[in-house]
Formats: structure tokens, C-alpha cells, sequence
């Protein structure tokens, strides 16, 4: 009896000890784990949130090709804000945090994500769609249309342009 009790407890309790998921990383805070991408971002906001850190908040790990992967992944959840920043990483006239030379200018994908966020009855899409009908000519209207149709499959990841 004593020979299987001591065999159970070899067998089943170091496994209790080993650390599961990323529980090896504790020596970072959560908001570090984050930023380096380590934060599994299981909901479109906490995607959303990530996306953020590579994109607008932290200078020294920016990446959009990064930031434009999450916030795609929030938007296609129904995260409304972030077809709101997808169509601020493809516009032409980009806002002033972004910096223009990194960055495609696709106003036709730009004018779709505003139109997707504008379904949704996100405001700054909204407002940004409205801004970019003033420029827009009907063509390109039509051709940003096409990508609203093709939901959840329009693009989004900078690097495909």
C-alpha cells in the first residue's frame, strides 16, 4: 500500500509545480508582458488594447504591421474602435501620431473601415467617414463598397499594400 501511495505521489505531484501557460514570464509586469506581445489577447478589446501599444502608445515598440494584425483581429470580433484605427492606418492625411512614411495610403481601404466602424454606429468612424465623403469621388465610393461587402475577409494588415 505504502509502495503505491509513494508511486502516485511521484507521478502526480511534480506536475503540480510546473509552471503552466506563460506563469515562466512573472518577472514581468502585466502591462510589460503586454507590450512585448507575451499578453494573450483572448477578447477584441484586450486585442484592441494591444494593438494600441504597438501602434500609438509606446514609441519605442512601434509596429505597424503588428498594430494593424490586432486591431484587424479586434474589428473582425466587433470591436467598433478598431475599424476606426484601421481606416487612421490607411488614410492618406493620417492623424499626427502616426508617421505617414511608414505607412500605405489607401483612402479607398481607409473610406471602407470608416464605412464598417459607421455601421456599427462607432462615432469616429462616423465623423471620419463624413470627413473623407467631402473627397472621395463616387469610383472610388463604389470600389470601397466592394471591401464592406467582403467582410470579414477586407483587408487589413499593412504589409499587404
Amino acid at each position: 500500500m505504502r509502495i503505491m501511495a509513494l508511486t502516485f505521489l511521484m507521478a502526480f505531484l511534480p506536475g503540480c509545480f510546473v509552471p503552466i501557460g506563460d506563469a515562466n514570464i512573472m518577472p514581468y509586469h502585466k502591462d510589460e508582458k503586454r507590450r512585448m506581445g507575451l499578453f494573450k489577447a483572448s477578447t477584441p478589446e484586450a486585442q484592441y488594447d494591444l494593438a494600441m501599444t504597438f501602434c500609438c502608445e509606446d514609441v519605442e515598440r512601434r509596429d505597424y504591421e503588428v498594430a494593424s494584425r490586432w486591431f484587424c483581429q479586434a474589428a473582425k470580433g466587433g470591436y467598433t474602435k478598431a475599424a476606426a484605427r484601421l481606416g487612421d492606418l490607411f488614410r492618406s492625411d493620417k492623424p499626427p501620431h502616426l508617421e505617414a512614411g511608414k505607412l500605405p495610403d489607401n483612402d479607398i481601404l481607409a473610406y471602407a473601415w470608416y464605412s464598417i466602424g459607421a455601421r456599427w454606429k462607432d462615432i469616429e468612424s462616423i465623423r471620419a467617414k463624413a470627413e473623407m465623403d467631402k473627397k472621395m469621388t463616387i469610383p472610388q465610393i463604389q470600389a470601397a463598397s466592394v471591401y464592406v461587402e467582403r467582410f470579414p475577409d477586407t483587408p487589413c494588415v499593412v504589409s499587404e499594400f
